[in-house]
């Protein structure tokens, strides 16, 4: 399954790459991201080129066990030469405890995703973010990015960020 996630993103990227310019891909955590560390066997993806982004991550510090970009720092990026600028993660310095973080986390990233370029991230016509590959996994109790079935805040309509 991880070769065939390899071979799906490195097909992904450089459509993208030779369409754009870049890539643009934003991803979960949990057992998704090294599933796609196999991309790094393909020597032809040009990683300078990546424009990572999340969609789901936990308040807590980035070197913490529970972060999904920790994660992916272990699984993928450390290897690969992704520019540390092109990793758009949440603001660590507002996770230094969980409690209560999640909203300021929020905006505080949706706000620094909406300041970003076109080139960076796009946006459709109904002012939302469009990236050429979206990496969700489902957890075996139905949730997708931290969100269960029937949760309230599958309702929520404005806003990039929940």
């Amino acid at each position: 399954a991880s070769k065939t996630m390899g071979a799906l993103v490195r097909a992904r990227s450089a459509e993208a790459i030779a369409s754009r310019g870049v890539f643009s891909i934003a991803l979960a955590g949990g057992s998704l991201v090294k599933a796609l560390a196999s991309v790094k066997d393909y020597a032809d993806v040009d990683f300078t080129k990546w424009r990572v982004f999340w969609v789901d991550e936990r308040c807590v510090p980035h070197d913490d066990d529970e972060s999904n970009y920790g994660g992916a720092m272990k699984a993928l990026f450390n290897d690969v030469n992704v520019p540390k600028s092109q990793l758009y993660a949440i603001d660590e310095t507002l996770c230094e405890t969980n409690a209560g973080a999640a909203a300021g986390c929020a905006k505080a990233y949706e706000d620094a995703l909406k300041a970003l370029t076109p080139d960076v991230i796009g946006v459709n016509d109904q002012g939302l973010p469009v990236f050429d590959l979206l990496l969700l996994g489902f957890g075996p109790d139905g949730h997708i990015c931290s969100l269960f079935p029937d949760h309230e805040l599958l309702s929520v309509t404005e806003g990039w960020i929940l």
